[in-house]
This record gives C-alpha cells, sequence and structure tokens, in this order.
C-alpha cells in the first residue's frame, strides 16, 4: 500500500500539484500534464476555469506569493500565476484546503 500525507494546498507545488489538478478534474493520476509549469497546459485551464490573477502587492516581497488567484470564494498565492492559479482550482472543484497525496510527489 502506497504512503500518503496530508498537505496544506497553499504548499503544493511540481508534480505534486500536478497530481493535485488531475484529481480536481478527473484526470489520469498516473502522468499528469504540467499544468503549474508550461503555458500550455495551464494557461488554457484558467482562462476556462474563469480564474482572476493579479499580482500580490501585499506579499510581492515574498517570492512565494507574488501572484493571487481567486475562483468562486476561494483565493490562493504562488510563485507564479500558474502555481497560484493551479492552487485555487485544486481547492475551488475539490471544495477543501488540504489534500491526502501520495508521500513520493513530495519534494518533487
Amino acid at each position: 500500500m502506497a504512503e500518503s500525507v496530508e498537505v496544506d494546498v497553499f504548499d503544493l507545488e511540481g508534480a505534486a500539484l500536478d497530481w493535485a489538478v488531475a484529481k480536481a478534474f478527473g484526470a489520469s493520476l498516473e502522468n499528469p500534464a504540467p499544468h503549474s509549469t508550461e503555458w500550455g497546459h495551464g494557461g488554457p485551464l484558467l482562462e476556462r476555469e474563469g480564474v482572476k490573477l493579479e499580482r500580490d502587492l501585499e506579499g510581492y516581497s515574498e517570492p512565494n506569493r507574488r501572484w493571487c488567484a481567486e475562483h468562486r470564494v476561494f483565493w490562493a498565492n504562488g510563485a507564479t500565476m500558474l502555481v497560484a492559479g493551479c492552487r485555487v482550482l485544486v481547492m475551488s472543484k475539490l471544495n477543501c484546503r488540504s489534500l491526502v497525496i501520495p508521500t513520493g510527489l513530495m519534494g518533487s
């Protein structure tokens, strides 16, 4: 049985965030698309879902909070527009602020 860990969505990035996006949209979890790092994958998703993106002027001095994304009643920050947008979509689609993910995805 694969080990898993509960993680705050605000802390997801890289492979773990891409896995969470795939889960949120019912896509394959085996080899998720790089939504959080490649505009060709993430950009159309953010546009289709109507995610609002703006610079986080209050958190701009912190590299991990440069962008703020909003979707429905949820918001998230991230170092890039794609990271912030993917985080907010995970929270909005799964109606959660934390998520159980496979341990192997952490640090990827």
